[in-house]
């Protein structure tokens, strides 16, 4: 089934949708599952954070090119010789614009993001950070080429669906992976993570796909279930499983604050009741 059925199921019956985080776990997925093929779902999805500028700062300013898509995958900005800004993924290959904490520098020489950053950062300074309509037009006149890179990004992260914790150190990623695809996915084709049950390495697929999975649960002594129900007005799609996620994760995180105990949410539709029309006899 899907990513998202399998882990409502796993919920359901008080159990995880497996998290691999150590060597120990992963070596009893792979007794588990021998002489089985194929992969299946594990308790990991990928995330998108919000637009944030290379020393951690949020966006403010801004000047997107007009018309400009600002959605999707792990993507990167840069500033075209107008002074407009548009997304890219990370690993093309651009010149950059670093800043000294005066004034900015033309890079001429081209690399990917991630490479623009320490290129910068190797030199004392910091890829370009733009807050400001002057700060921009500065930035504009050191583009080399059409268009160079900016100090702004918007990764990919993934998390864990128990509790929506982060990735930790533990990851056994397949070569190459993961690669989020280099156009805007809509929401239902956001990514979530595969086990290969041959070599136990990771993959990346859409969480719409179909796939086998493993739940997984803890010994507890003694467990208590609390139903909680609560009413959301919201004009947003709560159909997109990011705006979920992030919002199960505020959740979790001000419930945790009220108690000690360990917490597991999750979100699930409950199925829509049908009414059932009753047929009424004429007597006479």
């Amino acid at each position: 089934m899907a990513w998202e059925k399998a882990n409502d199921y796993c919920f359901q019956n008080s159990w995880d949708l497996v998290q691999i985080r150590d060597e120990e776990t992963a070596t009893a997925l792979k007794i588990l599952s021998e002489g089985l093929t194929g992969s299946a779902w594990i308790g990991l999805y990928e995330n998108y954070s919000s637009w944030n500028w290379v020393d951690g700062t949020e966006l403010g300013y801004i000047n997107w090119a007009s018309g400009h898509v600002m959605k999707g995958t792990e993507l990167c900005a840069s500033v075209k010789d107008d002074g407009t800004w548009i997304s890219s993924v990370c690993t093309e290959t651009k010149t950059s614009i670093c800043f000294d904490g005066r004034s900015f520098r033309a890079i001429q020489t081209e690399s990917s993001w991630i490479d623009a950053v320490m290129g910068c950062d190797q030199k004392r300074f910091i890829l370009a950070k733009i807050e400001s309509e002057l700060a921009n037009y500065l930035a504009g006149n050191q583009v080399t080429g059409n268009q160079s890179w900016i100090g702004l990004s918007r990764p990919a992260l993934w998390h864990w669906s128990e509790n929506e914790e982060a990735l930790g150190n533990y990851q056994t990623w397949n070569v190459g992976e993961p690669v989020s695809p280099e156009t805007s996915p809509p929401p239902e084709e956001k990514g979530c993570a595969v086990v290969s049950l041959t070599n136990g390495s990771w993959s990346r697929q859409p969480c719409i796909n179909k796939h086998p999975f493993f739940c997984s649960t803890e010994k507890i002594v003694e467990m208590q279930k609390t139903l909680v129900r609560i009413t959301i007005q919201s004009n947003a799609n709560m159909a997109d499983p990011v705006l979920r996620a992030n919002l199960k994760r505020q959740l979790h995180s001000e419930v945790s604050q009220h108690t000690s105990d360990k917490i597991k949410m999750s979100w699930f539709k409950r199925p829509e009741k049908v009414q059932e029309k009753t047929a009424v006899k004429d007597e006479c």
